[in-house]
């Protein structure tokens, strides 16, 4: 019935011909999951305060399938239902009221301007609009911030890559499907409870009816899954793949995602066919300033701090000083033409990058951004295509080499827990560097560079020139050997190391320090003979060099090399040598790794006093330094001199010390090794099933990062294990194995500390440090070896039963023998059954 109003005619259709309240398409598949956000969302939709949401993310991400599924559930709580208006169709703002009106059934007819005809129909409703695509629209948001403004019953839901960015916008990023943790799958059967697997099996059975999630796929598809960031179309399409290909073919065709996501339903928008075409809509709504960003930014792998992303691409390193020699800045990559804070900001609410858990403003290197794997695999199709590839790698290997230098030394200093986790969080960006670096690519292009294309090649202030790649790479890996040891990443820097030491030439200082590095990694993993040949080459250089600092540090790894293989004089000549080089260049942190070893070939020898003298001064070093990781060693290994010494208590609280800081610094190593002692402790207290279970998860976490342990220790941790086993038996020992070995390294040190003695309620007058005396001067350990002497035991049975080194069992006896001031063992049994200590 047509309505004259003020000289337009706007006709509303008769209630016979209105759109029905729960007018919204209705998908031909079902929506998989996303009852969480659903909820959430409806929630937020119904509180007054909320009259325009926004569901912002990625292509392909499901935002419309969400909004219709939340609509559809809030249609009968509106007085006047929901409208869905489809806006892909339309590229020009303007019409977005053309395209709100023939949702409504609102047909133009005359020359009124339609948003007032729509606010008059609209002022008394009670409707949901949802406007769905609207991020190539986005410049008429100021006409839905107006429709809401003047009807107080009208709430709009948008669906859109970006945010509208408008007065009362509230924002809700829709996620990525939930994909099963790889390290940690859950049995076959429980998979499909992740909504990103039950959505490919879902999809997949639709193109193979047969298809079914078994032990033998499974893995495959958490992979897929996993490698498409958990992306619904992405699945989808992937899943269509089924009627010809395996999910482990899959798996081998997704070092290049987009072509194999191709092939979509026909009835789908042509942009949703293929998943190059998603991530192209996105991009092509870009200016070209922010395309360049975005290309650039492609090379990033894991995340990147805005300090990275300046440096990269304006072509210079943050932090570096004019006249600075060991400042290297990056190569000249053309600047996008824009403030790169602003881009990125533009970036993130176009959903092409995302902050990253955990990178908020308040730490010290600032947010971290982030990008889909498949949004950056799309990204660098166009980064290569745009000829910038080349330079972006080398820019971006420049800023990397700057940041492991300034780590560098202070992964032995008081920060270097920040440290640690800036490289971890940095990770895959030092892995991109260091293959770019050894890739002959990097160096041919460089060889082959024009005057019309600058080499990756440039000189600081003080005419310093950047390295060549291969030497980067050296210089890289030399420096990251430290944080692949302490962050258990024990293989992949050998490797690393490996490859970069046969890349090329470099200058003899760059290779002298990789040489030490990869040969203190070889001894990790237990690996002598490589170790040895790595260290003696390191030597001879430093020696050449006459870099006693150097040749310090390579003398202490070649006598760690030398007390693994059993040559106690050997290794204390070089670790002496390697003590006198660090004093003498004022080397604290190796005089402290010196003073340790040390102390450890006195511990050996069951010197228990020197022994603890020494680590205690290498402790009090390392404290001195800040250095927790130094500290945590030194008294872990006084944890074991207590222990030996029979002091329970004094040796407890050195190793719950000693466990707290390895897990603190996220150190594998140090908690695979130190748990050995507290596994003992309860082995001695008869605890044999929480003994079974320590040595177990000690054994996983050394198995974790391919650290052995190491052979001097290998025959008393085999005693030991024997001996738990027999007391529980074959089945108990593996059930109590097994769960030791599944437990998290926070699991394993809570449980390893409640095997160690209550120290807080000793009633002795120093609590865990003093002493335990008995008649005559004897120890807790002391009177355990005088029992099981009067029971005619000898010294390796007495060493078997109080897991400990035979060598140590005759210390102990010693020690009697001098106490009881007797001449002989059986003297020393009959003073004790006299005197009733026994």
């Amino acid at each position: 019935m047509p309505a004259d109003r003020g000289g337009q005619t706007v006709s509303i259709a008769p209630p016979s011909d209105r759109l029905d309240p729960l007018s919204l398409p209705a998908p031909l598949t079902s929506l998989i999951g996303r009852g969480r956000q659903a909820a959430a969302i409806r929630d937020l939709l119904r509180r007054p305060e909320v009259r325009l949401l926004t569901l912002s993310g990625p292509g392909g991400v499901g935002k419309t399938r969400l909004a219709l599924r939340v609509a559809a559930k809030l249609a009968p709580d509106l007085a006047d239902g929901v409208r869905f208006v489809p806006l892909a169709a339309i590229a020009d703002p303007d019409l977005i009221a053309s395209a709100v009106a023939q949702a409504l059934g609102v047909r133009e007819a005359g020359g009124r301007p339609l948003p007032e005809r729509l606010r008059e129909e609209l002022r008394d409703q009670e409707l949901l609009l949802v406007l769905d695509n609207f991020e190539h629209v986005v410049a008429g948001a100021p006409f839905v911030t107006d429709l809401l403004a003047a009807c107080p019953g009208l709430t709009a839901l948008v669906t859109s890559r970006g945010r509208l960015q408008v007065r009362g916008e509230h924002d809700y990023p829709v996620p990525p499907l939930s994909v099963p943790d790889a390290a940690a799958l859950p049995p076959v059967e429980r998979l499909e409870e992740c909504e990103a697997i039950r959505l490919f099996v879902a999809r997949a059975r639709e193109a193979r009816p047969d298809f079914a999630l078994t032990e033998a796929n499974g893995p495959a598809v958490v992979e897929i899954c996993r490698r498409l960031d958990g992306l619904p179309l992405a699945i989808e399409l992937a899943a269509a793949r089924a009627k010809l290909l395996s999910p482990p073919a899959m798996v081998a065709r997704l070092d290049r995602r987009l072509p194999l996501l191709t092939g979509g339903p026909r009835d789908l928008p042509a942009r949703q066919q293929t998943l190059r075409d998603t991530m192209a809509w996105s991009y092509d709504l870009l200016s070209e300033p922010h395309r360049a960003l975005f290309r650039r930014l492609t090379v990033f792998a894991g995340g990147f701090t805005l300090e990275a992303a300046e440096a990269v691409t304006r072509g210079e390193v943050r932090g570096a000083k004019p006249g600075a020699s060991d400042r290297h800045p990056a190569p000249p990559v053309p600047h996008p033409g824009m403030d790169i804070l602003d881009g990125i900001s533009t970036l993130v609410n176009e959903s092409l990058l995302e902050q990253v858990a955990g990178g908020d403003g308040d730490e010290p290197a600032g947010p971290r951004f982030g990008m889909l794997e498949t949004v950056r695999e799309y990204g660098r199709e166009q980064l290569a295509a745009a000829g910038e590839e080349p330079r972006t790698r080398a820019a971006h290997a420049a800023v990397f080499l700057d940041l492991v230098e300034r780590a560098e030394p202070q992964l032995v200093g008081p920060d270097q827990g920040l440290w640690l986790d800036r490289l971890e969080a940095d990770h895959g960006n030092l892995r991109a560097a260091l293959d770019w670096a050894m890739d002959p690519g990097a160096g041919s292009w460089v060889a082959g560079a024009r005057e019309d294309r600058p080499l990756p090649v440039s000189r600081d202030q003080s005419g310093t020139q950047y390295p060549p790649p291969a030497e980067l790479g050296l210089r890289l890996a030399g420096a990251l050997w430290l944080f692949w040891f302490m962050r258990g990443h024990l293989a992949e820097g050998r490797a690393r190391l490996r490859q970069a030491l046969t890349a090329g030439a470099a200058p003899p200082p760059v290779r002298a320090k990789a040489l030490t590095g990869a040969g203190a990694l070889a001894e990790a993993q237990g690996d002598l003979a490589a170790a040895e040949t790595l260290l003696e080459e390191s030597l001879a250089l430093y020696r050449a060099l006459d870099d006693r600092r150097g040749l310090g540090s390579a003398l202490l790894f070649r006598g760690l090399v030398a007390f693994d293989r059993g040559d106690d004089a050997r290794a204390e000549a070089l670790c002496h040598d390697g003590l006198v080089l660090a004093r003498e260049v004022g080397d604290a942190w190796g005089a402290a790794v010196a003073l340790a070893q040390l102390g450890l070939l006195a511990l050996r020898r069951a010197d228990h006093g020197r022994a603890d003298g020494l680590l205690d001064e290498s402790a009090a070093l390392f404290r001195s330094l800040g250095n927790r990781w130094g500290v945590a060693m030194a008294t872990g290994h006084r944890g074991v001199v207590a222990f030996d010494r029979g002091d329970h208590a004094g040796a407890a609280d050195l190793l719950r010390e000693t466990l707290t800081l390895f897990r603190d610094l996220g150190d594998a190593w140090g908690v695979g090794a130190y748990l050995e002692v507290p596994a003992r402790v309860a082995a001695s207290r008869d605890q044999a099933e929480r003994a079974a279970r320590l040595f177990g998860a000690a054994t996983a976490f050394r198995e974790a990062i391919g650290a052995p342990l190491k052979a001097t220790y290998g025959d008393s941790h085999t005693r030991h294990v024997a001996a738990v086993r027999a007391a529980l038996g074959a089945d108990a020992f593996a059930t109590a194995w097994a769960t030791g070995r599944a437990m998290t390294m926070a699991e394993a040190i809570a449980y390893a500390c409640e095997a160690l003695p209550d120290t807080s309620r000793a009633g002795s007058p120093s609590g865990a440090t003093a002493a335990r005396v008995r008649p005559a001067g004897l120890t807790d350990r002391e009177l355990d070896v005088l029992r099981l002497l009067a029971e005619g035991r000898s010294d390796r049975e007495i060493a078997e039963a109080l897991f400990i080194g035979h060598r140590t069992v005759a210390t102990h006896v010693a020690n009697i023998l001098a106490k009881l001031e007797v001449p002989s063992r059986t003297g020393a049994v009959a003073h004790a059954l006299r005197a009733g200590l026994v």
